[in-house]
């Protein structure tokens, strides 16, 4: 779905305690530079207005990491946007 704009790269649906959790995920390689991780117009256009649940992730961690939040979520999830978001934008 990465080539399809404004789409993210997988959605995460789980039932944890009788409720609905539902996670977009966009991925990026971690062992690339910094520069070549930043997301592109498209995808901060549908992550910023995108209501639900969010992460970007870039290595293992950040996947177990995920999983362990969405274990608990009672609240939007964000992880790791804002730091992604902070290197700028593809043009």
């Amino acid at each position: 779905m990465s080539n399809i704009p404004a789409l993210c790269d997988l959605r995460i649906d789980r039932i944890i305690d009788n409720k609905h959790v539902s996670i977009v995920v966009e991925i990026k390689d971690g062992e690339k530079p910094q520069s070549q991780r930043k997301l592109t117009k498209d995808e901060v256009s549908y992550l910023s207005t995108f209501p639900g649940n969010i992460a970007i992730v870039e290595s293992l961690y950040d996947c177990a990491v995920l999983d362990k939040l969405a274990e608990r979520s009672s609240v939007i999830i964000r992880y790791k946007f804002d730091i992604v978001l902070d290197r700028g934008v593809k043009k």
